[in-house]
């Protein structure tokens, strides 16, 4: 790739690529300043933070800054040949001193990765040219997405769990500070197969291939898949739990089995957990809520793992921390399989048809349609009802898949199946 800095037609300065025979114009080659004009007049940025893949194209940089003067506007570029033409260019890098613009040139797609990590939530705009140009741009692309869709994730959590997560900080309190890390377990099971059991319906056929694995793979179960789990002669290894709500803690007393059984869970969890798991059992992850980011550093940081959404997706990156060589999923419809929410044995549904009389039976279907159904195929070809809360879920795994290398593979028989 050859990079020159040629002249427009109205005389301005422009980056001009020269690769495989081909000619690239990084800004307009007739008028570079009114076409970004027009290009900035009809991007729409709500974010305080606006993140440019590309510093190929100063003059739209430029009016971006200037149309979002109270916004941080912070441009990557991570071609080195491109970054040097302008930023040794007094003209063009003249363009670029603003006082909220800020250029970081990473010469790697793994400290981008990191960077981009760090990052509050923001908008984002990429250079159409650095598509070609890059030969990692879907991966910058994805690692964005990703980010952005674990940020909206996190906020719908702390908007759902906040209350309940400040309720259990002042009691748990005083077991945090002397129970272990989930870092600990970080790397320790390295080249083993792992198991990720969800609740969905699907479970109840597919238990027979999840007997065939036991013994011969770490078993991973959220707390929903827990009790089924049991029932059927499978004693997980590990079980996950997210909720910190005192209703959703039926799911680990129901019954009594917890020897040599790990439990992974919020430093905010609730606090019964002490009393029910033998403390040694227990390991914490560190809590995304703002309150205990102002302690952690006083209570000992214990890991992190990805909170927010299905506890699978948090029991999928447990498995890839861990080591995991494959991560094979069950129980993890994403859909309400044969108008179905949850497998047997699930305590959610145990309770309602408790309550259920002959007035007002049991029903699945009167819960599943409240929520905003979509269509969808399943593993079999089948059409099966989702909701775009799990259409998120699928999405966050795909994207999972695609920026951390995991190999994640969704047995679930009748599941949506994952691209």
């Amino acid at each position: 790739m050859n990079v020159v800095i040629d002249f427009s037609k109205d005389n301005r300065k422009i980056v001009k690529i020269l690769k495989d025979d081909k000619t690239f114009y990084l800004s307009s080659a007739y008028f570079p300043v009114s076409e970004s004009q027009k290009i900035a007049k009809n991007l729409k940025f709500e974010k305080d933070t606006i993140l440019v893949i590309g510093v190929g194209n100063p003059y739209l940089i430029r009016e971006i800054a200037l149309s979002n003067q109270y916004k941080k506007v912070i441009v990557i570029e991570l071609l080195d040949d491109i970054y040097s033409s302008v930023l040794s260019d007094k003209d063009l890098k003249s363009l670029l001193m603003l006082p909220n613009i800020d250029i970081r040139f990473f010469d790697s797609f793994d400290v981008f990765k990191l960077f981009v990590s760090d990052l509050s939530d923001f908008d984002y705009y990429m250079h159409p040219s650095y598509k070609i140009l890059v030969p990692f741009s879907d991966e910058i692309e994805n690692a964005i997405k990703h980010h952005l869709q674990n940020m909206l994730i996190n906020k719908n959590t702390i908007k759902k769990f906040g209350r309940v997560w400040a309720k259990n900080f002042v009691s748990s309190i005083k077991f945090v500070s002397r129970t272990k890390g989930v870092f600990e377990l970080f790397d320790k099971f390295k080249d083993l197969n792992s198991i990720v059991v969800g609740a969905g319906p699907s479970l109840d056929s597919d238990i027979h291939l999840v007997k065939k694995l036991y013994g011969n793979s770490l078993v991973i179960a959220s707390d929903t898949s827990f009790l089924s789990l049991l029932r059927n002669g499978i004693k997980p290894d590990i079980v996950v739990s997210v909720d910190p709500q005192s209703k959703n803690f039926l799911y680990l007393i129901y019954e009594k089995n917890y020897d040599n059984v790990i439990f992974v869970c919020d430093t905010l969890y609730l606090p019964l957990i002490y009393d029910f798991v033998p403390n040694e059992n227990i390991f914490l992850f560190d809590s995304p809520f703002r309150l205990w980011g102002e302690v952690r550093g006083e209570l000992g940081e214990k890991g992190e793992v990805f909170v927010g959404g299905s506890v699978v997706c948090t029991s999928i990156d447990l498995a890839f921390r861990l080591g995991s060589k494959n991560i094979l999923l069950f129980g993890n419809d994403l859909s309400f399989t044969d108008y179905k929410m949850y497998c047997k044995n699930n305590i959610f549904e145990m309770s309602l048809m408790l309550e259920a009389n002959f007035i007002n039976p049991y029903d699945p279907w009167t819960f599943i349609s409240k929520y905003p159904l979509v269509r969808a195929l399943n593993n079999v070809g089948e059409e099966v009802f989702t909701d775009p809360r799990m259409l998120t879920f699928k999405k966050w795994i795909e994207n999972y898949i695609s920026t951390t290398g995991a190999k994640v593979f969704n047995f679930t028989s009748k599941g949506l199946p994952l691209i």
